[in-house]
């Protein structure tokens, strides 16, 4: 981190905001040669990082709120 803010230096990424998406229970990592035991120690909520995560959930489905009419209803 640079001197301008040191008081971040402490925080994961010098306290940067980072924005992941997707289902973590889809998306594991790849682990060479490794068991299932080795992949899931992996993942991403067994990372000392992830202690620091908020977690948050989307509730509107924005695509569908902009179409109108019946095509709205077909994607529900």
């Amino acid at each position: 981190m640079g001197t301008s803010q040191p008081h971040l230096a402490d925080f994961p990424f010098g306290g940067k905001a980072f924005v992941l998406g997707g289902d973590f229970r889809q998306v594991l990592p790849v682990v060479r040669r490794g068991d299932k035991a080795a992949i899931l120690a992996a993942a991403l909520k067994n990372s000392p990082l992830w202690r620091h995560a908020i977690p948050l959930r989307l509730h509107i489905n924005m695509r569908v709120q902009q179409l109108s009419g019946q095509d709205a209803e077909s994607m529900r």
